[in-house]
């Protein structure tokens, strides 16, 4: 446990981490998006954000090492979307 997340949690250092490579990787590609994460609150990647983009960077770490866990990101097109507008969501599940 190396800090507390955006809200108030237990972070991990993997937890943190992960977080940080999506974010990372998605500010390299200038993707317009604001992000909300469980660890960092919330991140505006360019100016004028315009996607949504919600992510958690190793949900269920809680449960480690028994447990199974991954990190999960979801993009919506619009800054105020509804479920049905999320264009992609994703899960990496680490074995």
């Amino acid at each position: 446990i190396i800090t507390k997340g955006a809200g108030g949690d237990k972070a991990t250092r993997g937890d943190f981490e992960s977080e940080e490579a999506v974010i990372d990787c998605l500010k390299r590609e200038e993707f317009p998006a604001r992000i909300y994460s469980e660890e960092h609150g919330v991140v505006d990647l360019t100016k004028n954000p315009e996607y949504i983009a919600v992510l958690d960077g190793i949900d269920g770490s809680s449960g480690l090492p028994d447990g199974r866990c991954g990190t999960i990101l979801a993009i919506a097109p619009n800054l105020n979307p509804s479920y049905e507008d999320f264009i992609f969501g994703g899960l990496t599940e680490f074995i």
